[in-house]
């Protein structure tokens, strides 16, 4: 489909440029595309998604959206912007948070949480 081309050619050309349309389209139809292409951008993108994922003025589902992104990227960047969120902040985007670092540890990377 011409969606796959397009995020195909957005990860081959580490095209940061793409973030915003990304990031629009994780409330719409192309959800989980939009969050695979985000994921496959890795390391490049993890300080803008870091800077999504602590706005409390975001919607609730894209700050969740964003932490399983940075989650699935695992780089110590990537797992840098989970440690961002405040411990006052939602529950659920706590919880999907502390499951990205859990499983970055069972990796064998190291993770430090305060």
């Amino acid at each position: 489909s011409r969606g796959a081309e397009a995020c195909a050619r957005v990860v081959a050309q580490r095209d940061r440029g793409a973030v915003p349309v990304l990031v629009a389209c994780l409330s719409g139809p192309a959800r989980l595309r939009a969050r695979d292409t985000l994921a496959r951008l890795g390391d490049a993108i993890a300080g803008t998604l870091g800077d999504l994922l602590v706005d409390r003025r975001e919607v609730a589902r894209l700050r969740r959206d964003v932490a399983l992104v940075l989650g699935r990227i695992g780089t110590p960047a990537a797992l840098a912007q989970l440690q961002r969120i405040e411990r006052d902040d939602l529950p659920a985007l706590r919880s999907i948070a502390l499951r990205g670092l859990d499983a970055a540890r069972k990796r064998g990377q190291l993770v430090l949480v305060d």
